[in-house]
């Protein structure tokens, strides 16, 4: 026995002062077992750092393995111990805790990521960083020994991240992460509920047909395409949806008030972007006839007679080619009617007789848009004088002249006999003899002691509120009914006349047939803009 354990350590000896404390941890245990392990069968230059070759015969084998259990918890005496050399023998854990949270949202875009890694056995672990956005991803950083990143991010979109961790042995996939950032509006407008809207889509270059990707929430929200030929109303079913030109305008209506959002991009490459559109309570400022409904104003004051420097004004906007705005007169008597026939404005003026005189626009104004429309008798020069100017399409600027017949200008009014056109006939606001009105009417009017329709209808400026008027200036008019829900005297059944002596009140066939509030939502088209001129 004595000589085999003598020829056992004569042909497997070593040179280790405490045989198989490979870690340096002061005993010889499986910590040191793992290591000697994973060198098993090795030889030469493929064996590792610490050198388990107990023997120094160029390959780990059952010698050495002999060796080091002949010194199996054998501890180191004397001196100190060395702490454990960085040593691990399997491929790293994943990153965990990642910030933000996945599926994280309104994250902001100066956001730095972070994440958490073990490090093993004491041996630092490197980070591969990957990043981008939802499905498009790409290494960013590569064997980082940080635990964070700063990417560029930009608002509103979605990003995926995911963090691979690397050491010696190896590479280990890490789970991927998502967020979102928060959504910044690109586009900011206001809206009434009920009126069709214009709205600019910003950050395009407008040399693209826009992509409407998403809808609003509100099912009560409505976009359209704003070129003729276009879809009258854009739904969710056919999304994503390009616009049928060019351009930077789509048309938006809701019947909700608050914020609404929904989503665009300039072309199928570009990054998504956020309008979002704030909306108010309708201001209820003017009056909406359903193409059965008019008003009945009682003939006291001689307000609205068509007579010498007298002239009657009114707002109008519908998209009718053949429809009556007002009329005071009846059968056998003198007076005048007013509506839109082929979409052109006409003025038809009667004797007792009949007919004597129709004043007519040379334009079409069926359009959908407002105009306000004047018209007066100028019985020093025999004419009928009419003035029509049109609103802006944004709201809040002044009205610009689209026509003007007066005497002395070019064209001229309308020639009449000289003669008395007032009569006792009540003023009917909606109708004329033959027609009716459907779609809105605001701001009906009467002035007196003028020089010519021409020269009231410039001292009367209007601007607009979501296309309705606002304020007078001067208030020059001898009767007004400014068809405003929350106007003194008015009610749901009644307009109220706030500046003449006698205040004149008008009161509805039907308030189902009139009210304060649009019956229809009209849509605008590239197309309706050119026939004004």
């Amino acid at each position: 026995m004595i000589r085999k354990l003598l020829i056992s350590f004569l042909l497997c000896s070593s040179a280790f002062a405490v045989v198989g404390n490979f870690n340096g941890d002061c005993i010889v245990n499986f910590g040191d077992f793992a290591i000697f392990a994973n060198d098993w069968q090795a030889e030469d230059a493929n064996i590792a750092d610490p050198n388990v070759d107990l023997n120094t015969d160029s390959i780990v084998d059952a010698c050495d393995l002999y060796l080091f259990c002949e010194h199996w918890l054998e501890e180191e005496f004397g001196g100190e111990c060395s702490p454990p050399p960085t040593y691990c023998l399997t491929d790293p854990d994943k990153a965990t805790t990642p910030d933000p949270a996945d599926d994280a949202t309104s994250v902001a875009i100066n956001k730095v990521l972070s994440w958490s890694v073990a490090d093993c056995n004491g041996e630092t672990t490197l980070n591969d960083v990957w990043f981008g956005l939802s499905g498009n991803m790409s290494k960013v950083v590569s064997a980082s020994a940080t635990h964070i990143y700063t990417p560029t991010l930009d608002d509103s979109l979605s990003y995926q991240w995911r963090i691979d961790t690397v050491n010696a042995h190896g590479t280990t996939t890490g789970d991927v992460w998502a967020f979102e950032t928060v959504i910044i509006n690109d586009v900011n407008v206001a809206a009434y509920t009920y009126i069709v809207k214009p709205i600019v889509l910003s950050n395009l270059t407008g040399s693209y047909r826009t992509i409407i990707t998403a809808m609003p929430a509100d099912v009560n929200a409505y976009i359209q395409d704003p070129v003729s030929g276009g879809q009258s109303r854009i739904t969710a079913a056919n999304l994503p949806y390009k616009l049928s030109s060019y351009g930077r305008t789509v048309w938006f209506a809701t019947s909700t008030v608050g914020a609404i959002n929904f989503k665009y991009k300039e072309s199928e490459d570009t990054i998504e972007k956020t309008a979002q559109v704030v909306v108010a309570a309708n201001p209820k400022d003017c009056i909406s006839f359903d193409g059965t409904g008019y008003i009945t104003v009682p003939d006291t004051g001689n307000y609205f007679d068509l007579a010498a420097r007298q002239a009657i004004a009114w707002h109008f906007n519908t998209r009718q080619p053949f429809c009556g705005f007002l009329k005071k007169h009846e059968t056998g008597k003198a007076g005048y009617e007013a509506g839109l026939v082929g979409g052109r404005i006409w003025v038809n003026v009667y004797s007792a007789s009949g007919l004597v005189c129709t004043a007519k626009s040379t334009y079409r104004y069926d359009n959908g848009q407002w105009y306000s429309v004047m018209f007066g008798y100028d019985a020093t020069n025999n004419q009928i004088e009419l003035n029509i100017y049109k609103y802006p399409i944004e709201p809040g600027n002044w009205l610009t002249m689209s026509e003007s017949f007066y005497a002395g200008g070019e064209p001229a009014g309308f020639a009449i006999p000289a003669g008395t056109y007032t009569n006792d006939c009540n003023l009917v606001i909606g109708k004329t003899n033959t027609t009716i009105y459907k779609y809105e009417i605001d701001a009906v009017r009467a002035y007196a002691n003028s020089v010519g329709s021409f020269a009231g209808m410039n001292a009367c400026q209007i601007r607009s509120v979501a296309g309705n008027a606002e304020a007078f200036a001067p208030a020059a008019a001898v009767a007004r009914f400014k068809c405003n829900y929350d106007g003194t005297n008015n009610t749901i059944t009644q307009i109220y006349d706030d500046v003449s002596a006698t205040h004149l009140i008008g009161t509805f066939n039907s308030s189902s047939n009139v009210r304060y509030y649009p019956f229809f939502w009209q849509w605008m088209d590239a197309a309706a803009f050119q026939v004004v001129r």
